[in-house]
């Protein structure tokens, strides 16, 4: 499960919005995994994560919040973090999700 913090001032987020900030992270979420797979990581794990998105689509502050109990495989994810390219313009600033 994601959660979502917006940032801007902390105006709250439309079901729009929100809708599309899930696809977004959906969108983060299949690169981390395309990532990975092309580094040869195919272990089956799973990995709390935190991170921020800009509204020009760069991640940063990429964080383990949880292991997957593999420090290979969360060194791994971070290392994916850093390699992905910006997903694009996001509609408003998605802070951080976990």
């Amino acid at each position: 499960t994601s959660i979502i913090t917006e940032g801007a001032g902390g105006t709250a987020l439309t079901s729009y919005e929100v809708s599309q900030s899930k696809r977004y992270v959906a969108l983060i979420i299949q690169r981390i995994r395309e990532a990975l797979e092309e580094a040869g990581i195919m272990d089956i794990r799973e990995a709390g994560v935190q991170f921020s998105v800009s509204v020009q689509g760069a991640i940063s502050d990429a964080r383990i919040t949880q292991s997957s109990g593999s420090g290979e495989f969360d060194r791994a994810v971070l290392a994916a973090f850093r390699t992905i390219r910006p997903i694009g313009r996001s509609t408003r600033v998605i802070q951080s999700c976990t």
